[in-house]
């Protein structure tokens, strides 16, 4: 794992928390508001250095938003989910740009 790796990846399983059940979503905004500035600089760092490790998240973070799109589509009030949502869709975003 390289250093630009780490934030994404806990990103990564902070976002799965929330479909596994281990946070609840008003606990991912939070763990998200500290650690998503972060991530999002080091996914275009990763997005430079490393365009294979960066696809490959890529495409996690997409499942897991998909996923999440799903629940806050079905939640009677979604507003927290598409809090996660748009943490995620930055970091997406500056993997792929």
């Amino acid at each position: 794992m390289t250093a630009d790796g780490l934030p994404v990846e806990l990103v990564i399983q902070t976002s799965s928390g929330v479909l596994e059940g281990r946070f609840a979503p008003r606990e991912a905004v939070t763990i998200l508001a500290t650690q998503g500035p972060q991530a999002t600089a080091a996914a275009r760092r990763l997005a430079r250095s490393d365009p294979e490790r960066a696809g490959a998240y890529a495409e996690v973070l997409g499942a897991i938003g998909r996923e999440l799109r799903t629940q806050a589509d079905q939640a009677e009030h979604p507003a927290t989910l598409r809090s996660v949502l748009r943490d995620l869709v930055a970091i997406l975003d500056a993997l792929t740009s």
